[in-house]
């Protein structure tokens, strides 16, 4: 097995203005460390002449915006039915695997698809993921395409950290009814446990944008119904100077497309992804109230 090198193929995606540089040059840096990270079987060469039709461009990745794909083509000296369960993105490499055997036929040809997500990502970053992408070659060989596909984020708006100042964090619990029913309500005013709330928010990266349109700013304050079963929970966060202070930002999650939803000083906020050490915070501090 070897370790691809970076040859300097690449072509960019970019659906925001080009006044964003700093995490496009990012977004970019991640996708070259990406395919570096990737990995082959012992053959492997370079593949230098034109594309099968099916290959000439990524066949995978999701319908996000601000999209940066660097790709590399390979020949490799296996046949298909061997490659198609080859894993290019392993977890010693730095990726976690999620999908794997699938395939795409249209009329430029046949080609089975895998994917890995890239774990450590880098501010400004909402997702990163690997595309491995195999079919035919000639007597026996495959022909491999990875795509490695970075979705960038604008800079977090200041207005979507947590004020210095707030020392309350009022949780409720919402069942997902029209209009939403409180299932439970925890005032929080202990020290160390807002530190932890702030901190896990603070954290929390910007979403990518959906190219089919964003849902969750616009229901922060009215969670997505008609899509989840009724005994799905509903977590808000409201964080508040003191108990009787108005809160000056209030978190919901999940919403629809798995995005965060923030509104702050009164104000829909672009949404946040979703996040495990957020929401067992919450979960924690409700059960210990319960």
């Amino acid at each position: 097995m070897i370790v691809m090198a970076l040859a300097g193929c690449s072509h960019a995606h970019r659906s925001a203005a080009a006044s964003v540089a700093s995490p496009v040059q990012t977004a970019h840096r991640l996708a070259q460390t990406m395919l570096r990270a990737a990995v082959l079987p012992d053959g492997a060469r370079p593949f230098h002449a034109s594309p099968p039709p099916i290959l000439a461009r990524s066949v995978g990745g999701p319908a996000i915006g601000n999209q940066i794909d660097e790709y590399q083509l390979w020949s490799v000296p296996q046949s298909v039915q061997t490659m198609r369960f080859f894993t290019f993105g392993p977890s010693s490499h730095g990726f976690t695997m999620q999908g794997g055997d699938g395939s795409v036929e249209t009329d430029a040809g046949k080609a089975w698809t895998s994917f890995a997500q890239f774990v450590n990502l880098p501010v400004n970053v909402a997702s990163a993921q690997l595309d491995g992408e195999v079919t035919e070659g000639v007597t026996g060989t495959s022909v491999v395409r990875i795509d490695a596909l970075v979705y960038w984020t604008p800079p977090k708006p200041t207005t979507e950290y947590v004020p210095s100042n707030d020392r309350v964090a009022t949780l409720i619990a919402l069942r997902p009814t029209s209009p939403p029913n409180v299932a439970r309500r925890v005032v929080i005013t202990e020290a160390a446990k807002i530190t932890a709330l702030v901190t896990s928010v603070n954290h929390l990266r910007l979403a990518g944008v959906d190219e089919r349109g964003e849902c969750g700013a616009r229901v922060v304050l009215l969670p997505i119904t008609k899509s989840v079963s009724p005994a799905t929970t509903i977590y808000e966060v409201e964080f508040s100077a003191n108990t009787r202070a108005a809160p000056d930002m209030i978190v919901v999650s999940p919403l629809c497309l798995g995005h965060i939803g923030v509104r702050a000083h009164g104000k829909l906020q672009p949404d946040l992804s979703s996040d495990k050490t957020f929401t067992r915070l919450i979960t924690a501090d409700l059960s210990l109230h319960a």
